[in-house]
């Protein structure tokens, strides 16, 4: 009789370091420097903000924020934003923004390759927050 594994038990396989494949090292990773409570919304660009905002409508959104180049739309919930979209020249998806906690220090984040701090003004609903970029070259947004 064959047993077979299944592919979550198949992914949980560790070795002790003397016992480790040839080639295989340990992976050293950093330790955390803050971790997301939640996502706080999506970012998109858009050619056409008034025919973003009717179909988000559709869905039940709500537009909290109109101007010629941005839209800010908010859902049912308390929270001030979902979804903000840019005026720009082609539909694209930008990147989302999290929240942390409100103990992080978003400063350390600022030495990292293309970190900047955001703007009061940036930030729907306002706050602080830093933005960083991840390897697939998206902003990210962390936000307190």
């Amino acid at each position: 009789m064959e047993h077979e594994i299944s592919s979550a038990a198949a992914l949980h396989l560790s070795y002790p370091q003397s016992e480790l494949p040839d080639g295989v090292t340990t992976l050293e990773r950093p330790a955390s420097q803050a971790r997301a409570t939640s996502l706080a919304f999506l970012r998109f660009e858009k050619r056409d903000l008034r025919a973003t905002e009717a179909s988000l409508s559709d869905f039940g959104m709500m537009a909290v924020d109109r101007a010629d180049t941005r839209l800010v739309m908010r859902g049912a919930n308390e929270s001030p934003c979902i979804y903000v979209a840019e005026k720009a020249r082609r539909s694209r998806f930008v990147g989302a923004a999290f929240t942390v906690a409100a103990d992080c220090d978003l400063t350390c984040f600022h030495g990292e390759p293309g970190a900047r701090p955001l703007t009061d003004a940036e930030i729907p609903g306002g706050g602080e927050g830093v933005e960083l970029i991840d390897p697939a070259g998206h902003p990210v947004w962390l936000l307190r």
